[in-house]
C-alpha cells in the first residue's frame, strides 16, 4: 500500500508543478530576449551623453472645488559621462502658474544645480538668483540620495531608460524569457507588426491594486528602444511615450511625454532634448564644483556628517572635496582629553565605564540631554559609570557655569578649545548630543545611540 502511494505521488508531481504556473505569455517569446540584448547594446554604446531640454509641466492636486493647479515652463542642461559614472545638470524655472480657487499666482523660482560622482550627490542651491547678493549654499549627500529624473531637479535622461520607467526593463524581458512563456501570476501577449513589438501582461494581484496591466511598445529599428509604456491598477495609471534620434550610431531621446494619475492628483510633463551630441569627449574638470557654479566663501554643508565649511579655506578647495567622513572609534581606546579643556583625570576613574556626550549648548536637544543625564547621574554612579559633557566649541563661559549651576549638574562639563572639526574626528562624532560608552577598560563599546537606551547598553558591561 504505501509503495503504492510513492508510486501515485511520482506520477502526479510533474502535473502539480505545471499546475503552478497559472498563466501564459502567447507569442514568439524570443522577441523578448532579441529586444533585450538589442536595448542592452543600445545603452552600452552610449558613453557621453550632453545638451539641452526644454520642458512644460502641468500637475492637478484635489477634487471637485479643492483643485489646485500648477503649470511650469523650464529649461535643463545636463552632461553625463558614463565612463566615470559622472552627472551634471542645472535646472531653470522659466515661469510657473498656481491656481486655486480661481486665483492665478505667477512666479519664478531660484533655479538649482547637481552633480554626481563618486560616491557623493552635490546640490547647489541659488537665492536671489541672478540679483545683486546672490547667494549659493551647496549641500553634500551620500550618493544617489537625490532623486534623478527628467521631470525636476536631478535631470538625468539616462535615468529615464534604465529606472524611471520601469525599474530594469532588460531584467524584466530576460525574466519571462526565461519562464518560456509560462508564468506564476500574469497573463500576457507578444504582438509583432513590422519593426514594432507589444508585449503586454495582465496580473490580477487584488487587494489595493486589483488587476495590474502593463504594455511595453518597443522599436526594432531604433536599437530596440522602448517607444512607449503604460501601466494602470486600481490605485493609478500612467503613460509615457519616447521619441529617439540616432547620434553618433546611438538612438538617444529626442522627446518624452509623461502622463500620470491617481486619486490625489494627475500631472502630464513633457521633454524636448536639443542641442544633443553623444559620445563626444568630456575633460573631466567638467565634473567640479566651480563647473557647478560654486564659488569661493560659499558655504558648504555634508549631510553624511552635518559638518559646515566654507568653500576656498583651509581644508575646503576642490582638492579637499569630499570631505572625509567621520570613522567610529568603537573597539578602540578612547582618545585623550588633548585640546578639551576639562577638570578631569583620566586615571581617576580606572576600573569604571565612561559615558562622554558630546553637546552643543546653543541647541535644545543637546541641553535637554544633559539635563537627563544630571538626573540620573546618581543611578550612574551606582552602576560605576562614570559621566562626563564636553561642550563642541568655546562659548561664554559665565553663561555656561550659570547653566550649569541651575540645572544642578554635578559630573564633569569640558569645552572644546581646539580645532572643532579636528575633533569631532579624532571622537568620532557625527551629530549632537553625541553619546560614547567605554568598558572598564575605557574601550569604546557603543556610540552614537539614545538616551532611552543607555540602560540596555550598559547591561553586559557593569
Amino acid at each position: 500500500m504505501y509503495r503504492y502511494k510513492i508510486f501515485i505521488l511520482l506520477i502526479l508531481l510533474p502535473a502539480l508543478a505545471i499546475q503552478t504556473c497559472f498563466g501564459e505569455i502567447k507569442g514568439d517569446i524570443e522577441l523578448l530576449k532579441i529586444i533585450a540584448d538589442g536595448y542592452e547594446a543600445n545603452l552600452d554604446k552610449l558613453k557621453t551623453w550632453q545638451g539641452q531640454a526644454e520642458i512644460t509641466s502641468s500637475v492637478s492636486i484635489g477634487s471637485g472645488q479643492e483643485i489646485v493647479e500648477r503649470k511650469g515652463r523650464y529649461k535643463a542642461d545636463f552632461l553625463i559621462d558614463r565612463t566615470r559614472d559622472a552627472i551634471r545638470w542645472t535646472w531653470f524655472p522659466i515661469e510657473e502658474i498656481e491656481n486655486e480657487e480661481g486665483q492665478e499666482n505667477k512666479s519664478v523660482t531660484n533655479p538649482m544645480a547637481g552633480m554626481s560622482k563618486g560616491e557623493c550627490d552635490y546640490v547647489l542651491f541659488y537665492s536671489g538668483y541672478g540679483q545683486q547678493g546672490e547667494r549659493r549654499n551647496l549641500n553634500i549627500y551620500p550618493r544617489d540620495q537625490w532623486p534623478r529624473n527628467f521631470e525636476g531637479i536631478g535631470f538625468d535622461p539616462v535615468h529615464i531608460l534604465e529606472k524611471e520607467i520601469y525599474p530594469d526593463i532588460v531584467g524584466q524581458l530576460r525574466y519571462y524569457h526565461q519562464l518560456g512563456g509560462k508564468t506564476v501570476h500574469s497573463n500576457g501577449r507578444i504582438i509583432r507588426n513590422g519593426d514594432i513589438v507589444t508585449f503586454e501582461t495582465d496580473n490580477d494581484r487584488g487587494g489595493n491594486y486589483g488587476r495590474i496591466i502593463t504594455r511595453f511598445v518597443f522599436d526594432l529599428s531604433k536599437g530596440c528602444s522602448l517607444r512607449e509604456f503604460f501601466t494602470s491598477s486600481r490605485v493609478s495609471e500612467g503613460h509615457w511615450k519616447l521619441d529617439y534620434e540616432k547620434i553618433a550610431d546611438v538612438f538617444v531621446i529626442k522627446s518624452v511625454y509623461h502622463k500620470h494619475k491617481d486619486k490625489r492628483q494627475a500631472s502630464e510633463r513633457n521633454a524636448t532634448l536639443i542641442n544633443t551630441d553623444v559620445n563626444k569627449p568630456i575633460d573631466e574638470t567638467e565634473f567640479s564644483l566651480g563647473r557647478l557654479g560654486l564659488k569661493s566663501g560659499d558655504e558648504i554643508k555634508d549631510t553624511r556628517t552635518n559638518l559646515t565649511y566654507i568653500f576656498g579655506e583651509k581644508r575646503t578647495t576642490e582638492a579637499d572635496m569630499p570631505p572625509k567622513m567621520i570613522e567610529s572609534i568603537k573597539d578602540k581606546e578612547i582618545p585623550d582629553f588633548k585640546g578639551i579643556d576639562i577638570e578631569f583625570d583620566i586615571e581617576q576613574p580606572k576600573g569604571k565605564m565612561l559615558l562622554i556626550c558630546f553637546f552643543d549648548y546653543q541647541q535644545r536637544p543637546s541641553r535637554n540631554c544633559i539635563i537627563q543625564l544630571a538626573k540620573q547621574a546618581q543611578g550612574l554612579k551606582g552602576k560605576n559609570v562614570v559621566v562626563i559633557a564636553i561642550q563642541k566649541s568655546k562659548i561664554e563661559q559665565a553663561k555656561l557655569d550659570e547653566w550649569i549651576k541651575e540645572n544642578n549638574i554635578v559630573f564633569s562639563v569640558g569645552t572644546i578649545q581646539t580645532d572643532e572639526e579636528q575633533m569631532r574626528f579624532t571622537w568620532g562624532v557625527k551629530s549632537f548630543p553625541w553619546l560614547i560608552l567605554t568598558d572598564k577598560k575605557h574601550i569604546v563599546v557603543n556610540e552614537g545611540f539614545g538616551l532611552n537606551e543607555l540602560e540596555q547598553k550598559i547591561k553586559g558591561f557593569e
